[in-house]
């Protein structure tokens, strides 16, 4: 699988049933690079001819805005991007233990596909 980043591209290699951390300092641009990474899913889900070829993204967010991850879900839901895509978020408002236990809940979503 591809990202629209060539540096992305050539430092990890995606390939199918793999998964990807992007962790960094703030104001790093991880959620741009991810939002362009789901984007560029999409194109290559409307190439793919049968679901076993469908791209499954999980997105976790841990400790974000609940303004910021409405944002999110609205650029990608605008670009059509939401079908294969799960986005699991457990904002600042939520309860310390929910947002330890998030990890292991979208790796479990993760694994049903």
């Amino acid at each position: 699988m591809q990202t629209r980043f060539k540096i992305v591209n050539n430092m990890v290699l995606i390939s199918h049933g793999q998964q990807e951390v992007r962790i960094g300092n703030k104001q790093t641009r991880k959620t741009v690079t991810i939002i362009d990474t789901i984007l560029k899913q999409k194109q290559i889900n409307m190439q793919g001819t049968s679901n076993n070829e469908k791209l499954y993204c999980v997105y976790l967010a841990i400790r974000q805005n609940r303004s910021t991850m409405a944002q999110l879900v609205k650029i990608i839901s605008n670009a059509g991007a939401l079908k294969y895509r799960i986005i699991v978020v457990a904002t600042t408002s939520t309860p310390a233990l929910l947002q330890f236990l998030a990890p292991y809940s979208s790796c479990v979503i993760r694994e049903c596909f």
